[in-house]
């Protein structure tokens, strides 16, 4: 069974658990079931999904580009990541899990740590070049994590956290696996709310986005001149239904080829002019280049002390329960076994 996943020219904690979760899971998926591909986390539920054989969506999501034309026919629809998802795609809402990451906590070892320390912040993985967090972070006394770098890595400082800042939709979908409180942080403009709202609706959660502080003047230019994406949605006040026809409506209203020229063009110009402005204010004025690493800490730091998040004990063992059914109905279907020690 072929694996499809969004793989970049960067390492990112979300797509990343696709290179190793599913194997962990399925003790034969890479030599059973050669004519399916498992469409696994992420959110790649777009028109840009291969044809070439029969899809298994476990656990998906819509979220980036126009929906697929043609899914009717050769789509075995385990499961998807929350209620927009299905409801884009015409599904039953039963189909409307949550996350695939959820999936780990089925793993030997995934227990929530005994006894737990520190805050860590964990941006998304393109908010990272051009911005100070690290020295941010260090300042604030919170442990950055690069969301590029490997990722059982990052589940272990998760697990042994008290508290996860998550610019990362998987810094905050692996906090609440694995029992760790966290606040969700946003500043950058391509953050993607559809997606967020997505999966805090599969889990009963309310997505309440905190504001950031830029910590470079790179990151200042780049928030407020690039587009945004997801809608900007903060939360489902108007309904499924409605936030649903609103991100296909938004889909639909420019041709894909402009809009798609449109973003890298104007996003390629306007790295390029913050950048530079970036690299000019620290030769020659990095007194404004520090005030904005200290404006970011104190926001991090001050956001520390908000209130967290954490899905109900109840819904999260529902859930869980209802994506090990998933699973385990999934590896009947197609001949695949389950890897013995797991928590089903």
């Amino acid at each position: 069974m072929n694996l499809h996943y969004f793989f970049g020219h960067e390492n990112n904690i979300g797509d990343a658990l696709n290179a190793w979760l599913w194997d962990a899971l399925l003790a034969d998926r890479a030599t059973r079931a050669e004519n399916v591909r498992l469409c696994g986390i992420g959110t790649i539920l777009n028109h840009t999904l291969p044809t070439d054989r029969p899809l298994v969506i476990m656990s998906s999501g819509v979220g980036y580009g126009p929906l697929p034309v043609d899914r009717a026919q050769n789509w075995d629809v385990a499961a998807v990541r929350g209620p927009l998802s299905a409801h884009c795609l015409n599904l039953d809402r039963d189909k409307a899990i949550t996350d695939g990451a959820m999936l780990l906590s089925l793993l030997p070892g995934s227990a929530p740590a005994p006894r737990r320390s520190g805050i860590l912040f964990i941006p998304h993985y393109m908010a990272v070049d051009g911005a100070a967090w690290p020295q941010a972070c260090a300042m604030a006394g919170i442990e950055f994590v690069d969301p590029r770098s490997d990722s059982h890595a990052i589940i272990a400082k998760i697990r042994s956290a008290e508290l996860v800042i998550a610019n990362a939709m998987h810094g905050a979908i692996l906090a609440d696996v694995l029992r760790t409180p966290w606040i969700a942080a946003t500043f950058d403009p391509m953050s993607n709310s559809f997606k967020w709202n997505d999966w805090c609706l599969s889990m009963d959660l309310r997505y309440r986005p905190h504001t950031l502080r830029p910590s470079t003047l790179y990151d200042a230019v780049k928030h407020r001149a690039l587009p945004r994406s997801g809608d900007d949605l903060p939360h489902p006040a108007r309904g499924i239904a409605a936030l649903s026809r609103q991100f296909q409506h938004s889909n639909r209203a420019a041709g894909l080829g402009t809009r798609l020229l449109y973003r890298k063009i104007a996003s390629r110009a306007v790295r390029e002019i913050a950048a530079r402005l970036d690299t000019l204010e620290q030769r020659f004025a990095t007194g404004p280049s520090q005030r904005r690493i200290a404006e970011a800490a104190a926001a991090l730091h001050a956001l520390a002390s908000a209130p967290a998040m954490l899905s109900d004990e109840r819904v999260f063992h529902r859930q869980r329960e209802r994506m090990a059914g998933a699973l385990l109905t999934m590896a009947t279907r197609y001949g695949l076994a389950l890897h013995s020690g797991l928590g089903l």
